[in-house]
């Protein structure tokens, strides 16, 4: 009788340790998520803010191409050759969308998900 209760005991001392095991195997998987959400958070932050610096200066950079243009061509040809050039350059960055923004994101987003936390 006494070697029954033993293997009783010994069997619930084993799920008590499964159990625990279990709770700390989710602790650690939420820290780890935890961690990539707030990387990814600050990347998307900082590209927020990229983007506003980014456009400020290409307003700025706009009217002052189209104030330098404007003494040889005239306003409005200054304005069309400036509008011009901007539909190029929206062109280009549309034509090559997969290798300047695509591929890069999905880069980032899968290093930082498949990554293990240990290196």
């Amino acid at each position: 009788m006494l070697s029954d209760d033993k293997n009783i005991n010994s069997i619930e001392e084993m799920f008590r340790e499964i159990k625990t095991y279990i709770n700390l195997e989710k602790k650690v998987s939420l820290l780890a998520l935890t961690e990539k959400l707030s990387k990814l958070l600050s990347a998307i932050l900082l590209l927020i803010i990229a983007l506003i610096l980014g456009t400020a200066a290409y307003v700025y950079l706009s009217v002052l191409i189209s104030v330098l243009l404007e003494g040889e061509f005239g306003k409005v040809w200054a304005m069309v050759i400036l509008s011009g050039f901007q539909i190029l350059l929206l062109l280009f960055v549309y034509c090559l969308r997969r290798i300047i923004i695509y591929r890069p994101v999905v880069r980032f987003v899968a290093n930082l998900i498949l990554k293990d936390n240990d290196e």
